[in-house]
Order: structure tokens, then sequence, then C-alpha cells
């Protein structure tokens, strides 16, 4: 195998760079989950929601609003028992919210910058093979 030239050396470097930073700065998503009964088994994990982006050491919080109407941050790993949830299905349940990486979403995301860096090095590997 030929050793790689600067120009690939540069598109895998920025390829790896992309990758750190996506894995630094990971989408997010916000859940909460119902529970119910005296032990407070938690027996639904609610679909997840898209927060956003935010640094992997500083996950973003959730403000929602509190039983007497005023809004309040929760701290995003810790989760807060003892709240009513709202809605239909909920019937006034006790659940608790939270906040974790979208690992699909970001598995997606790397997937594409390695195939985008992949074909580009495949690209300047044919295109020299074509000028020789």
């Amino acid at each position: 195998m030929k050793p790689l030239c600067r120009r690939e050396k540069l598109v895998i470097l920025i390829g790896a760079l992309l990758l750190a930073m996506m894995g630094i700065f990971p989408p997010w998503v916000g859940y909460y989950e119902t529970y119910s009964g005296a032990l407070n088994v938690a027996n639904y994990k609610h679909p997840a929601y898209p927060i956003g982006y935010a640094p992997i050491f500083s996950p973003p919080k959730i403000v929602t609003v509190t039983e007497d109407g005023r809004y309040g941050i929760i701290h995003p790993v810790i989760l807060i028992l003892g709240k009513k949830a709202m809605g239909p299905e909920l019937d006034g349940a006790e659940y608790a919210e939270g906040v974790e990486v979208d690992t699909t979403r970001l598995l997606i995301q790397w997937a594409v910058v390695l195939v985008i860096t992949g074909a580009i090095l495949a690209a300047m590997r044919s295109q020299e093979k074509q000028s020789k």
C-alpha cells in the first residue's frame, strides 16, 4: 500500500476532528418516565424529544413548570420524582424527567462523516492513478 500524501493526511485529520467535535458536543434528547406503585418502579419510558447540542461535560437542562405554576430548571442527571404528569395518557401518574445523549443520531452523524471521508480519499486515490 502506498503511503499517504499530504492532502490525504489532511482529509483524515479533518474527518477525525469532525468526529471528535461531534463526540464533545453530541445531540441530546429529553425524556420522561412514568412511575406507579408503592416502589416507584418505572413502567414506561416515554419517547424522547430532541433538545439540541451541548457539551458532553455540561448536559442541557430541562425547563419545566412546577405544580404551583412556576418555572424550574431540572438538573440533567438527577431524575426528580413526585411530580404529577398532565395529559390523558398519563392521568396524574408520578413521573421523572431527564436528558441523555441521542446515540442514534450521533452514530448516524459519525457514519456520514466516515463515508464522506472515505469517498474523498477514494476519489483522491483514483485521481492519482488516472494522472499517472
